[in-house]
């Protein structure tokens, strides 16, 4: 208890430990914030630290890149990413598709072939396989998003791969992705890990350390394995693009379905200018209403009709909530589409294979199947139908119309399609003969139902939406099929109560009265509501929109000639008749016989009174009624101006009219021209339509930053036939390589530098700044790398400024001292005008001047000066610069077309074996030079006395030059004399024989001496490194013992 009496209560411990001390030490230590110490953080070496901080702002700063706007981001569904499997042939590239086909859509694809998109957990992607020729490999490289490089791994990186390697590069550098294959060929597993590390490094080396890499190890049922695929397909759904410059500034669209709408009558007209239609996303910019387009392999082309289409596979619907629909996998190159696709050329119902003998009953065929595990879900597949089997139920149950046909009047013969008539009637033709338009896929069961059960169980319940959905199909189907059955003869006169089969009953030879009757029809179909969107062999425009109905009846006799009036009442169409004996139709009174003439005015004068009354009223209402109607008029135009500026606002929040179609549209461009053979030479090649801006169809000359390719063998020559792919564009031209020298002239070069970059000039179609092109010499699969050079735009002009060293050279025919007449230097005076002035030089290098041309001799004589006097054997030449002229030839590669590309003389020469032709000019051959004699100095008498005596020419003409050989005269030996020379003669051989003798001895006592001593300078080392050896090892054992001791 304290001193108040209160008890006291034992105090809280307090907190030493955890949180809550910290947070105390730290409190109370608060006062010692403004006594820190400074000097205690700072750093020991100022200049180091200073290095290191210069170091880390230097690497930020190379981090630092200009950020380019995503359009995909400005649109609710933006276009699914581009995948592209590329790779050489045999290592497993339609594989790879297929395996990913299966995990994203749970559907087999026999045979991928085109664009392939399937829906993904997170958006869409598609697939396209790249083919083994260069126009392939160059429009896949300029579109795609990401590049799957498949390698084999037991063969190795082939010249495909490097090659598209390089096409990338020039066309913007997308995300490239490793694939290698093959690996479970290898036997040991310790060869499997240093391919993979060797691959590794090459593969890094080529494009970036880190690159992103995956191992496939084995094939499994025609598929990689699943858990491989798995890791791949979750890598590519999550990959972010950054976008490219190029595609950011063009629209341009993947064809994925190809239709030939050109109308029937037309064909035979102009076979080479076809009417297609091409369908596909549209990706990059907007494109605009009658843009001009370029298809590469084909040319350039004005749209005649771009369209917006329903998108086949949507994510969002109208109000932008996620879609939920079982469709993952559009692929119209493939025979495989969307459950039901619809536009205005058709409606595509996509079955599998039915048998149509019991419309009640349609079973799937099965073929055999690529997986063994797919017969597990085979069952449930069998006892829930398909959407489209319950469309095709649908279409098959209503009311069974026997003679549905055309005719265009009664009685006629019943039109029938050629087609129709040739084709043989069966089970799977039903469809066919009702006019149907069935599209039915040639692949397996597993091509469009999906069932495989080790990958991704199907999901067997349907949801509310999918079951509207296919119920609104089959009543759109319904309508369509109905409104076919219409006839010309329906549209004009009508349709009878009757069925068709009263009609055919009836006399056909009616009376000339029942045939003027008008027939009044009950059936409310007889006037057209509906958009016919059958499949139609023209052009693709409704029927409908193109033809009055009303104004057709009208030309026949039923219709109406006069305007909207009854027919029944004569007194609105003529008016009643009018009695020219009594004018105001009123019958004379006997009354009014009686009267008097004032009477009579008076009655006259009010009457006419009366009926001035009456006109005056009847003028008031009928100027009150045209107020009205204007009143009326004005308030619809009022309304109609309201109406269209909703529309234009419509129109404007679309964006459709002055923007164009945004990318991720499914759009349809119509283009006209297309030739004939355009389908006949694509198989499996992508089909690329990229748009032009205004700059790019125009023509100049294009100056480009060029270097050859280290890999190809030759170096390349001025105005040799190239093949530049540069753009959306593939030609052929002959182009000019320059240096820029530092005065800035443009010096001509015959042949490109070996390890430099050098300059080009070509003319065509003109390219935007900084926009990369890639050069080959041919197209074809030949040996060799085929990358000839890569290059870059520097810009356009109008004229070139290329120019060339040119020597002209002439000969002095008039000599005056210093002044001498040269001819052959020039062929006019006109030429001597622009060169007056100018240095000139002799060979044996006298300099002088272009002084004035002569009107004597040759034309292009002149009068020169030099500042010695030359001679007439002199030659004269001049050093200038000519221009070089730019080739105006531009050949578009028409690969898709019956096209021929130039040929250069040697090609034309190895392709049809013609000697190449030997110029006898150009044959070697030996030089004569004669011996010139030079003509002796003459020196005058008057500078001969100035000169020193060793300058002074000698007069030797008196002296005689013989000498001490000639003036000896010849000696006569004796017999003696000859004796003792012959003795001396032989003891010098003797002598000579026993020197050469003793120097052969010496040379082998050397070369033994030489043996011995290397034997005994062996055998002392071999001493020697035994000495040493045992002297490091009585080192080392003293070394341990002194440890020893010391430890």
């Amino acid at each position: 208890m304290d001193d108040n009496g209160k008890p006291i209560h034992k105090a809280h411990n307090k907190t030493r430990a955890g949180r809550g001390a910290r947070e105390k030490k730290r409190q109370d230590n608060s006062h010692l914030k403004n006594n820190r110490n400074n000097r205690s953080h700072g750093v020991a070496n100022v200049g180091k630290a200073k290095r290191q901080i210069q170091r880390n702002s230097d690497k930020s700063h190379q981090k630092e890149y200009v950020p380019k706007d995503d359009r995909s981001k400005l649109v609710t569904s933006a276009s699914p990413p581009l995948v592209v499997v590329m790779g050489p042939k045999g290592v497993g590239k339609s594989t790879l598709i297929r395996s990913l086909v299966k995990y994203y859509s749970n559907t087999n694809l026999t045979d991928p072939t085109g664009p392939i998109t399937c829906k993904t957990h997170t958006g869409r992607v598609t697939f396209m396989e790249c083919p083994n020729d260069v126009s392939g490999m160059l429009d896949t490289a300029k579109i795609a998003d990401l590049v799957l490089l498949v390698v084999d791994a037991k063969f190795g990186f082939e010249m495909e791969t490097f090659e598209y390697l390089n096409i990338l590069q020039t066309h913007g550098f997308t995300k490239v992705a490793g694939i290698f294959t093959h690996l479970d060929q290898f036997e040991k597993l310790s060869m499997v890990k240093k391919t993979k590390k060797l691959l590794k490094q090459r593969f890094w080396g080529e494009i970036y350390q880190g690159s992103k890499m995956f191992y496939l190890s084995g094939v499994i049922n025609g598929k990689y394995l699943k858990n491989e695929i798995r890791l791949l397909g979750m890598w590519i759904q999550r990959c972010k693009y950054r976008p490219l410059s190029w595609r950011n500034n063009h629209p341009y669209l993947l064809v994925d379905r190809i239709d030939d709408i050109t109308y029937p009558n037309n064909e035979d007209k102009d076979d080479d200018a076809r009417v297609v239609a091409f369908y596909g996303y549209l990706r990059g910019t907007n494109l605009t209403s009658g843009a001009s387009v370029h298809i590469p392999g084909v040319g350039d082309f004005a749209a005649d009709q771009i369209k917006a289409l329903n998108d086949p596979l949507p994510l969002l619907d109208d109000d932008g909530n996620k879609l939920k629909t079982k469709a993952k996998l559009y692929a119209p190159g493939s025979d495989y589409m969307t459950n039901a696709d619809d536009d205005e050329g058709g409606l595509y119902i996509d079955l599998p294979r039915l048998n149509y003998s019991k419309p009640d009953h349609p079973k799937l065929v099965n073929d055999k199947d690529t997986d063994g595990d797919d017969d597990e879900e085979s069952t449930s597949e069998e006892e829930e139908d398909h959407d489209n089997v319950k469309l095709m139920k649908s279409l098959q149950a209503l009311p069974k119309k026997k003679d549905v046909k055309f005719r265009i009047f009664k009685g006629g013969d019943v039109l029938h399609d050629q087609s129709d008539e040739e084709s043989v009637t069966t089970p799977n033709n039903e469809a066919a003969e009702k006019d149907i338009p069935v599209k039915e896929e040639s692949g397996d069961e597993s091509s469009s139902c999906p069932s495989d059960s080790d990958d991704d169980s199907s999901d067997t319940s349907s949801d509310e939406d999918d079951e509207l959905e296919g119920e609104g199909r089959a009543r759109r189907a319904t309508d369509l099929f109905l409104d076919r059955s219409s006839n010309l003869q329906d549209l004009i006169y009508g349709t009878q109560d009757g069925g068709e089969d009263e009609e055919e009953e009836s006399d056909s030879e009616e009376s000339s009265d029942e045939f003027f009757k008008l027939k009044k029809s009950s059936n409310p179909s007889t006037h057209i509501t509906k958009e016919d969107t059958t499949r139609s062999q023209g052009v693709g425009k409704n029927v409908e929109n193109d033809i009055d109905f009303d104004e057709l009846r009208d030309k026949f006799v039923t219709g109406n000639w006069g305007g909207e009036v009854d027919e029944d009442s004569d007194v609105e169409l003529h008016g009643d008749f009018e009695d020219l004996e009594n004018p105001n139709n009123n019958p004379t009174d006997e009354n009014e016989q009686q009267l008097s003439d004032e009477q009579l005015r008076e009655l006259n004068a009010k009457k006419k009174s009366e009926h001035k009354a009456e006109t005056d009223e009847a003028e008031e209402k009928a100027g009150d009624e045209e107020e009205n109607i204007q009143i009326d008029e004005l308030g619809k135009l009022k309304e109609e101006l309201i109406a269209q500026k909703k529309a234009r606002l419509e129109d404007l929040k679309g964006g459709m009219k002055f923007t164009g179609f945004h990318q991720g549209q499914y759009v349809k461009i119509v283009l006209t021209g297309i030739p004939s053979t355009f389908r006949t030479k694509i198989s499996k090649t992508p089909v690329l339509i990229g748009g032009l801006p205004n700059l790019e169809t125009g023509t100049g000359i294009v100056q480009v930053r060029i270097k050859k390719h280290r890999w190809f063998e030759r170096i390349l020559k001025s105005k040799d036939a190239l093949i530049i792919s540069a753009g959306w564009r593939r030609f052929q031209t002959l182009p000019v390589y320059y240096m820029d020298e530092d005065n800035g002239r443009h010096r001509f070069l015959k042949y490109t530098p070996e390890h430099m970059h050098c300059n080009m000039q070509y003319s065509g179609h003109l390219l935007p700044t900084n926009t990369g092109l890639c050069c080959f010499r041919r197209l074809d699969n030949v040996g060799g790398f085929r990358v000839v050079a890569t290059g870059v735009t520097l810009g356009n002009t109008p004229s070139t400024s290329i120019v060339k060293k040119l020597k002209l050279t002439g000969t002095p025919y008039k000599i005056y001292k210093n002044t001498c007449y040269i001819k052959g230097m020039f062929n006019s005076n006109l030429e001597v005008e622009r060169f007056i002035g100018a240095k000139i030089r002799s060979v044996s290098g006298i300099r002088g001047q272009v002084k004035k041309a002569l009107n004597e001799g040759q034309p292009g004589t002149f009068r020169a000066t030099f500042e010695d006097k030359v001679k007439l054997s002199d030659i004269v030449f001049i050093r200038t610069w000519m221009p070089v002229d730019i080739p105006q030839l531009n050949l578009p590669i028409l690969n898709h077309c019956d096209a021929q590309l130039m040929r250069t003389k040697a090609q034309l020469s190895h392709d049809t074996k013609t000697p190449i032709e030997v110029n006898p000019d150009s044959i070697y051959k030996p030089i004569v030079r004669p011996n010139i004699k030079p003509t002796s100095l003459k020196v005058p008498k008057s500078i001969q006395s100035n000169l020193p005596f060793k300058s002074k020419p000698k007069n030797t003409q008196g002296f005689s030059k013989k000498g001490y050989v000639k003036n000896r005269k010849a000696v006569v030996l004796d017999k003696d004399q000859k004796a003792k020379i012959s003795f001396i003669d032989a003891l010098g051989a003797i002598k000579n024989a026993s020197k050469s003798d003793k120097k052969i001895r010496n040379a082998a006592k050397i070369k033994e001496k030489a043996r011995m001593n290397a034997k005994i300078d062996a055998a002392k080392e071999a001493a020697r490194k035994i000495m040493k050896k045992r002297q490091y090892r009585a080192a080392g054992k003293a070394e341990a013992a002194k440890r020893a001791k010391v430890a």
